[in-house]
């Protein structure tokens, strides 16, 4: 019988309960009759014990993941009402019906940890951690010549050049300080070819800068326009729209700029199940290798 609880930080011994992306974790675990059984009433203590140790094994392989080795499943006597079954003829081979699984109110997941299920003389309890919220979106691919940077909080993930390196300086941004409506410090990422100048408007370095916020409109105006001499003085494309996943982008291309970078793409991302949302800026000092599609393709948000 499979079973389910969303995992608290208080289960996991004050470990982070949720997933990179910000989602809580749902804990799966299990209770195995020794023979097929239908089970008629199912106990609380029962699942009480299970539950258990479940999060006592899950909390064993956070203490150390490198070394963790399976428990072997020790059998308990239970208390629940059950129905032995015998198994069915049908045709040449045998079929024995499946015990009743449990949903506790919450939808089934696919595990994303393979359960390993040992067969017990009364009991099996075992555990795998799965993402709520429906299916999670893969990582971003990390492609030939390009690599997968993280921020600080896990809540940002994107794949870029290799050329380009992580800015290991601040971890947060203030979307405030350039007019985005959020009083909050949020998580930021960037990366270029020279993150001591990535921020300077006359350096011609490419790069990026993806800066969370729960802002409707997380863009703001003045910074995002080079069109004046001193921020690029640069010519504005069509803004074109491009969803991936639950994120819907905005790009806003400037190109031909006579200061810094030949092309800056201002990108407002949205996502449309959740109020948060993102400015991204992408500098590139080649025209010719144009890589924000190939970028926009691998970001990967959480709300902040």
């Amino acid at each position: 019988m499979h079973l389910s609880h969303v995992a608290s930080t208080e289960d996991l011994g004050d470990a982070e309960a949720r997933d990179v992306h910000g989602r809580p974790l749902l804990l799966i675990f299990g209770i195995l009759w020794e023979r097929a059984a239908l089970v008629r009433e199912l106990s609380t203590a029962d699942v009480d014990f299970a539950l258990q140790t479940a999060l006592t094994a899950y909390r064993r392989f956070l203490d150390d993941e490198e070394h963790y080795s399976l428990a072997v499943p020790q059998p308990f006597p239970t208390s629940s009402t059950i129905e032995t079954v015998a198994p069915v003829a049908v045709g040449a081979a045998e079929k024995t019906p499946e015990p009743t699984r449990l949903q506790h109110g919450l939808r089934w997941q696919r595990a994303l940890v393979p359960a390993a299920f040992v067969a017990g003389t009364a009991a099996l309890v075992t555990a795998a951690m799965v993402y709520m919220g429906g299916d999670p979106e893969p990582p971003p691919a990390s492609r030939p010549g390009t690599v997968v940077l993280h921020d600080e909080s896990g809540e940002i993930s994107v794949s870029v050049p290799g050329t380009w390196k992580q800015d290991a300086g601040e971890q947060t941004w203030s979307p405030a300080a350039s007019r985005v409506a959020d009083r909050e410090k949020r998580p930021v990422l960037r990366a270029s070819t020279d993150p001591t100048r990535f921020r300077d408007p006359g350096h011609g370095n490419s790069g990026i800068f993806i800066g969370l916020t729960t802002a409707k409109n997380p863009v703001p105006a003045a910074p995002a326009d080079h069109e004046r001499a001193d921020n690029g003085g640069c010519t504005a494309v069509k803004p074109r729209t491009k969803t991936v996943g639950s994120l819907t982008f905005t790009i806003t291309r400037w190109k031909g700029c006579r200061v810094g970078v030949p092309v800056i793409d201002e990108v407002r991302a949205v996502d449309a199940s959740k109020p948060f949302g993102a400015w991204i800026r992408i500098k590139q000092a080649e025209d010719a290798q144009d890589v924000t599609d190939q970028i926009l393709d691998t970001v990967r948000l959480a709300a902040p």
